[in-house]
C-alpha cells in the first residue's frame, strides 16, 4: 500500500515542488544556501530530509499560494499508483481512496488532477468475473453516494455524480445524473450540500431496483432538511402508474421538525362517502413538548379532530393528552330522516419519576368518553367489546418527620352499557400514620401498650350523571358534596399462648350539605287513554288509570350529619394436621391447616326517631296506616346511609380450610410442595339482638388450580338455616326443628377458567421423557422435546381461554340449573412463514347464544417494501383490505378497499 499527502499549488511551481515531494530534494541542494521559490509551501504532514550541510543563514517566512487548497489531499490504493507527470495526473488502482476535510472518496479507479483540482472515480470490471466491482462511494459528513462514476472538483466544490445512489433519512434516491454543488454560508457553519437532479426515484424499498417510488422530473434536495419535487408520478415494479402529483416536498430533517401527517387511511363509506383518515399537521413546541392535530374528513359532512400533545423532561415526568371531537351524519331507520351525532373523548397520562420529588408524588391516568366516542370511531375488539372506563390521578405529599400525610385525587368510572358516569373530584384525605399512645419509650411488654390509634379524614365533592349529559349543567347542579371522619382503635394480644385477640371500636361522622324529605299528596289522579280498537279500526277503546296519591321527594340545602360506631372483639388460631402416606404413593404427605374465627360486634339502632337518621311517609291513599321508611340521606349521600337494620350483637364464625401436599417428582428425585385446595372458607353469624331470624346465611367457598395453574376452579354455596313459604319467604322456622342436620341449599355456582399458553403448555409437559427420532433427511437425531418446541414456537403470541360458568338455585321443592358461561376466546398472532402470518384479534364462541362472540381475523403477507394485509369482522359486518408502503416517508401510498362500521350498522 502507498499513502501520501500533498498539497495542491499553482502550474508555475508545480514541477520543482513535485520533484521534491517524490524524492528529488538532494539534487536541488548543491548551492549551500538555495533559493526557494515564494510559493512554495512545506506541508506539516510531510517528512523532509535536507543533507547535512544544508543550513539556513537566517529564519525565512513561507507564504502559501492563493490557488492552494485549505487543507492537505490524502490519498492511497492498495494495487498500484501511476504518476503522470506531463498530464499532471495521478492514477490510483485497487480499494483507492482520497481525502480531503470531510470528504472521503472510494472506488476501485480514482483519478486524481492536481492540475484543475478535480478527481474522478469509476467502476471497473473484474477481468476474471466480468462483473462491475468497486462502486465508487463519495461521504461528505453523513451524506453518502454511491455511483458508477463521479467527479468532484475540490477548488470549486461542485460535482457531478452519474447513475447515482443515495440515502436521505429512510428515502432512497436513484437517478442517472446528479448535480452537487456546495452552498457556502456567511457564517462559519458548515455549508450546504444542495443536489439538482433530473429524473430521479424516490423510494423507501432498498432493493438495488425499487419495486416501487415517485418518480419525478425535477429535484432540488437539501440533504437532512429538504427535497423538493417538480410534476411527479408513481411508479410500481417500474411500470408508471397513471397517478400523478403536480408538485410535493418531503421533509428531510432528522429528529422533531414541523410537517405535514399523511392520512393513514384512504377509504370510500357508503354512510358517509369519500374519507380521509388522520390527516393533519405535526409541529414541536420547545424542547420537550410535542404537538399534532389530526382529523378524519369525509365528503359527507362527518368529520372528526383529534389533538395529541406529548411533554417529556427527563429525570421528571413524562405526561400525554389526546382530546377527540367527532360529529357524525346517520340515518334514522325508523324515520329515514339524517342527523348528527356528536361524541367526544379525553384521554389524558402522567408519569412521574421516582427522583423528580422525594416527598411529593402525582400520577395517573384519564379515560373520559361522551355518547360511546371509541365505540363509533374504532372498530377493534377493545373498543367493541370494553363496557367500563376508569380514571385515577392522584396527588400525595407527607412531611418527614410527621405523621400525617395528604393526598387529593380525580376518580372516575363509567359503564358504556347503562351509560353511567360517577366522577369524585376533588378528593382529597387526611390521615395519620398508626399511633400508639400508650407506648413507653421503654419497651414494658404491656397489652395496651399496643393500643393503636388511627384517624382519616375525607372530603369529596360527587358527580352521577349519563354520558349524554357529561360537563353540562345538570350535571353541576346535580352534584353532592360530603366530608367524613374516621376515628380507628385496636389492639392486639395473646390469649393461651395460642389465640389471638383484637378488640377494635371504629367511629365515623358524616357531614351533609344536602338532606331529603319526602311527603304524600292524597289527591287522586285520573289518566285516560285512547286505544284502537283491534277488532273494528273505526271504533277506539278508551282506558282509565287511577293513581292513589303521590309522594314528592324534596331536596334541603344546609348542613347535617349522622354518625356510625361499632365496637367488636375477634379470637382467631391455627390448628394443623399432618398424613404421611409414606413411600409407596406420589404424594408422601398431607397437611390441613385450619383457621378457625370467632368475633363479637355491636352497633346500635340507628333507626331510632331520636336520631332524626330516617323518618316514614305514606304511599297510597287507601291504605293510611301502610308506611315506608325512607333515610333523609337517600341519593344524595357520598359516603352511604346508616345501617337500616337496627341495633346489631352479633356473633360472627368463620373456618378457612388449606389442604396442601409434598409429591414426588422422579425428574428431578426430589419432593415438592403443592397446593391442593386454597382458602375453603365456611361462615356466617348469630345476632342476638334480632328478635326473628337470628341465623343468617351460611356461605361456603374456594379455590383450586389444576394443570399446574392452567385451570382456576372456583365454588360458592349458599346454605340456609330457615325454612321457606310458598312464595319463597324465608319465616322463623329452622330445618333443625324438623329434624335435619344440614340447612337447606338456596345456591350453589362452580365456575372454570382456562387459559392457556404456549409457556403454560411447555410447562405441562416438563416431565415427559426426552425421545430421539431421527428424520431420514436429517444426518443427526433431534430430540422429540425440540420437534414440539419448532411446532409450538409458531403459537408464540397466542393465548387460548375458555369460561365456564353454572348454578343451581333452590325455588320452592325445585332446582333450577342455569348454565351463566360458556365461551371460548382466543386471540394472538401466528407465524407460519417468515413473510406470511395469521392474526386473530379476538373471536370466540358462546355456546350458550350459539353464536360467535367477536369474531376479527386477518393475515399479513411480507412483500419486502410493501406490505398486503386483510381483517375481517364478520359479525359487524366489516372489513379491509390494504395493500400499502411499509411504515416511512412514504407509508401514504396504499390501495384501501374496506368496508367501516357505520356502512352496515348506521343505527349503532
Amino acid at each position: 500500500m502507498q499513502n501520501n499527502r500533498i498539497h495542491f499549488w499553482n502550474a508555475t511551481s508545480s514541477w520543482a515542488i513535485l520533484l521534491f515531494c517524490l524524492g528529488f530534494a538532494p539534487l536541488l541542494a548543491q548551492d549551500p544556501y538555495p533559493k526557494l521559490p515564494d510559493s512554495l509551501t512545506i506541508a506539516d504532514t510531510l517528512p523532509v530530509i535536507f543533507p547535512d550541510s544544508f543550513q539556513f543563514s537566517a529564519p525565512r517566512t513561507i507564504r502559501f499560494s492563493n490557488d492552494s487548497l485549505d487543507a492537505p489531499v490524502e490519498y492511497n490504493a492498495v494495487d498500484s499508483m501511476v504518476l503522470d507527470n506531463i498530464a499532471k495526473k495521478i492514477y490510483l488502482y485497487g480499494q483507492a481512496s482520497v481525502k480531503y476535510t470531510d470528504i472521503n472518496l472510494k472506488a476501485e479507479f480514482i483519478e486524481l488532477d492536481w492540475a484543475n483540482n478535480v478527481v474522478t472515480a469509476e467502476v471497473r470490471e473484474d477481468t476474471v468475473t466480468g462483473k462491475l466491482i468497486g462502486v465508487p462511494e463519495f461521504q461528505d459528513g453523513d451524506q453518502t453516494f454511491t455511483a458508477k462514476r463521479m467527479r468532484y472538483n475540490f477548488k470549486t466544490r461542485k460535482g457531478m455524480v452519474y447513475e447515482v445512489r443515495t440515502k436521505q433519512t429512510d428515502l432512497f434516491v436513484h437517478g442517472s445524473r446528479m448535480k452537487l454543488i456546495q452552498e457556502e454560508k456567511k457564517d462559519t457553519s458548515k455549508p450546504d450540500n444542495i443536489l439538482f437532479g433530473q429524473k430521479l426515484l424516490f423510494t423507501t424499498c432498498e432493493a438495488d431496483h425499487p419495486h416501487f417510488g415517485i418518480r419525478s422530473t425535477k429535484q432540488k434536495i437539501i440533504p437532512d432538511k429538504l427535497a423538493i419535487v417538480g410534476p411527479s408520478q408513481i411508479e410500481i415494479m417500474g411500470v408508471p402508474t397513471p397517478i400523478w402529483l403536480p408538485f410535493g416536498f418531503f421533509p428531510l430533517k432528522k429528529g422533531r421538525s414541523t410537517g405535514l401527517l399523511f392520512p393513514r387511511d384512504y377509504e370510500y363509506s357508503e354512510s358517509w362517502g369519500f374519507g380521509l383518515r388522520d390527516i393533519g399537521w405535526y409541529f414541536p413546541v420547545g424542547d420537550h413538548l410535542n404537538l399534532a392535530l389530526r382529523s378524519n374528513i369525509y365528503f359527507r359532512g362527518t368529520y372528526g379532530l383529534a389533538l395529541q400533545a406529548d411533554y417529556r423532561k427527563r429525570y421528571q415526568f413524562a405526561s400525554g393528552l389526546n382530546l377527540r371531537f367527532d360529529s357524525q351524519v346517520q340515518e334514522d331507520l325508523k324515520t329515514g330522516k339524517f342527523g348528527r351525532t356528536k361524541s367526544f373523548g379525553i384521554q389524558f397520562n402522567l408519569n412521574q419519576e421516582a427522583a423528580a420529588h422525594p416527598n411529593a408524588k402525582i400520577g395517573g391516568n384519564i379515560n373520559i368518553q361522551g355518547n360511546r366516542n371509541t365505540q363509533r370511531v374504532f372498530n377493534d375488539a377493545y373498543s367493541v367489546l370494553n363496557s367500563q372506563l376508569y380514571s385515577n390521578l392522584n396527588f400525595s405529599k407527607n412531611w418527614p418527620g410527621k405523621p400525617y400525610s395528604l393526598s387529593a385525587s380525580f376518580n372516575h368510572s363509567q359503564n358504556l352499557n347503562n351509560r353511567k358516569v360517577t366522577i369524585n373530584f376533588p378528593n382529597v384525605q387526611f390521615q395519620t400514620q398508626t399511633l400508639y399512645p400508650f407506648k413507653k419509650k421503654v419497651t414494658q411488654d404491656k397489652w395496651y401498650e399496643s393500643i393503636a390509634l388511627r384517624y382519616a379524614g375525607e372530603a369529596r365533592n360527587s358527580f352521577v350523571t349519563n354520558d349524554t349529559s357529561i360537563f353540562t349543567q345538570k350535571m353541576w347542579q346535580d352534584a353532592v358534596a360530603g366530608a367524613r371522619h374516621n376515628i380507628d382503635v385496636n389492639t392486639s394480644f395473646k390469649l393461651l399462648k395460642y389465640i389471638n385477640v383484637n378488640p377494635n371500636v371504629t367511629y365515623n361522622e358524616i357531614w351533609q350539605l344536602k338532606s331529603i324529605a319526602k311527603s304524600f299528596d292524597s289527591r287522586n289522579i285520573i289518566k285516560a287513554d285512547t286505544l284502537d280498537d283491534p277488532f273494528d279500526p273505526a271504533k277506539s277503546l278508551i282506558r282509565y288509570d287511577t293513581t292513589f296519591g303521590t309522594v314528592k321527594t324534596d331536596t334541603l340545602s344546609g348542613f347535617s350529619r349522622f354518625n356510625q360506631f361499632s365496637a367488636g372483639v375477634s379470637l382467631n388460631t391455627r390448628i394443623f394436621f399432618t398424613l404421611k402416606t409414606g413411600k409407596l404413593t406420589p404424594l408422601r404427605e398431607v397437611r390441613w391447616e385450619m383457621r378457625p374465627n370467632i368475633s363479637f360486634n355491636y352497633s346500635p339502632n340507628y333507626l331510632n326517631p331520636d336520631l332524626n337518621y330516617f323518618d316514614s311517609v305514606q304511599l297510597d291513599s287507601r291504605f293510611p296506616l301502610i308506611k315506608q321508611i325512607y333515610s333523609r340521606f337517600d341519593n344524595i349521600a357520598v359516603y352511604g346511609t346508616p345501617t337500616p337494620s337496627g341495633r346489631q350483637m352479633a356473633i360472627g364464625y368463620s373456618l378457612n380450610n388449606i389442604f396442601q401436599a409434598k409429591a414426588y417428582s422422579k425428574r428431578d428425585s426430589m419432593e415438592k410442595k403443592i397446593k391442593l385446595i386454597d382458602n375453603l372458607v365456611i361462615g356466617g353469624s348469630y345476632n342476638y339482638a334480632a328478635d326473628s331470624l337470628k341465623w343468617s346465611q351460611l356461605s361456603m367457598s374456594t379455590t383450586a388450580r389444576f394443570f399446574k395453574g392452567m385451570t382456576t376452579m372456583g365454588f360458592f354455596m349458599s346454605l340456609d338455616p330457615y325454612l321457606e313459604n310458598a312464595q319463597g319467604l324465608r319465616y322463623n322456622r329452622t330445618v333443625w326443628q324438623q329434624g335435619r342436620i344440614i340447612p337447606r341449599m338456596e345456591t350453589a355456582r362452580f365456575s372454570f377458567v382456562t387459559d392457556l399458553t404456549v409457556q403454560k403448555i411447555r410447562e405441562m409437559f416438563q416431565g415427559k421423557k426426552e425421545e430421539l427420532i431421527t428424520d431420514v433427511r436429517e444426518t443427526q437425531p433431534r430430540k422429540r422435546d425440540e420437534q414440539e418446541q419448532d411446532f409450538l414456537s409458531l403459537f408464540e403470541n397466542f393465548s387460548i381461554s375458555h369460561n365456564l360458568d353454572f348454578s343451581w338455585e333452590a325455588r320452592g321443592n325445585e332446582n333450577v340449573f342455569r348454565m351463566g358461561t360458556n365461551s371460548i376466546n382466543a386471540q394472538g398472532n401466528v407465524e407460519l412463514t417468515k413473510n406470511w402470518g395469521v392474526s386473530v384479534g379476538n373471536i370466540g364462541y358462546d355456546f350458550v347464544n350459539k353464536g360467535l362472540t367477536y369474531p376479527a381475523i386477518g393475515f399479513t403477507r411480507d412483500l419486502h417494501c410493501w406490505q398486503l394485509s386483510f381483517a375481517w369482522q364478520p359479525q359487524r359486518g366489516t372489513y379491509v383490505l390494504n395493500i400499502q408502503v411499509k411504515p416511512g416517508t412514504l407509508d401514504f401510498i396504499k390501495i384501501p378497499y374496506q368496508k367501516n362500521n357505520f356502512d352496515n350498522r348506521s343505527g349503532f
